[in-house]
């Protein structure tokens, strides 16, 4: 048992509880992403350069925006980068 600030108990029980619901929350948003992803595969094979020179495929780019947007749109997850960004997506 823990004590925050405002003198209320706090569980370790009940923390975990809200750390895998959360957990779940991501997990469901990425497969909900890349099932997005798979049906748009046929149509994303184009190339282009990332930031850093290398080639990358439509796919990445694409890939890269929904996986972003599903994550942040979660509210668990503050921040997402990849190597398919210049800065970090907040």
């Amino acid at each position: 048992m823990v004590r925050n600030s405002k003198a209320s108990t706090v569980f370790l029980e009940d923390g975990l509880a809200e750390l895998g619901r959360n957990i779940s929350k991501v997990y469901e948003d990425i497969a909900r992403a890349a099932q997005v992803v798979s049906r748009q595969l046929p149509f994303l094979l184009r190339k282009s350069l990332n930031p850093f020179g290398e080639q990358q495929a439509e796919l990445d780019i694409i890939s890269n925006e929904t996986f972003s947007k599903a994550l942040l749109y979660t509210v668990i997850v503050e921040s997402v980068a990849s190597e398919e960004l210049d800065t970090p997506l907040v």
